[in-house]
């Protein structure tokens, strides 16, 4: 078919001097494509026969379904890289969100560590008695995190002054702690 247009092009005058116009890409298209079916359809009715005239224009117009299918297409594909896009820097940005949200969650983690090894140094300079009293009252957690760090024979002293309650209840939970 492409062949058949650039020999068109090339052996025959197809635009009179006096019809040159400036036209689009697009309005160009469609005005080389009407010409060219106009001189096919001419040269092949008078060569007689008719039944060519109408495939031609069957092939003209597949050719022209299949440019508007292929141009649908490309739509289609141009969309689906544009929307690519926008996921790629959506996960991005969300990968930078969850490592800018691990970071607090470890620093805050680190100055719990922190002030926890303190309240250790603390808690390891009392002496037993008042150790207990400050762990009795302290959230469970806390208490039990403390007398993980501590040394065995002050945790065994500590238990031992504590209210028999609140001593079992950290006992359980100091032995199921998660180091």
């Amino acid at each position: 078919m492409k062949a058949l247009i650039i020999f068109l092009l090339i052996y025959t005058p197809l635009v009179k001097a006096e019809d040159k116009k400036i036209y689009s890409e697009q309005e160009f298209r469609i005005k080389l494509e009407e010409m060219v079916k106009k001189e096919v359809e001419k040269r092949l009715t008078r060569s007689g026969r008719k039944r060519i005239v109408e495939f031609s224009h069957e092939l003209f117009d597949k050719e022209k379904e299949l440019t508007t299918r292929e141009l649908g297409l490309k739509k289609k594909e141009d969309a689906i890289l544009l929307r690519d896009k926008h996921f790629n820097e959506r996960v991005k940005k969300l990968l930078e969100d969850q490592d800018r949200i691990l970071g607090c969650i470890d620093a805050n983690k680190k100055k719990e560590d922190t002030r926890i090894l303190h309240m250790v140094q603390v808690i390891s300079g009392m002496r037993p008695n008042n150790a207990a009293q400050v762990l009795s009252v302290q959230e469970a957690d806390i208490t039990v995190k403390i007398m993980g760090m501590l040394e065995p024979e002050k945790v065994s002293k500590i238990f031992n002054l504590m209210d028999k309650e609140i001593s079992a209840r950290l006992q359980k939970q100091y032995l199921t702690m998660e180091k």
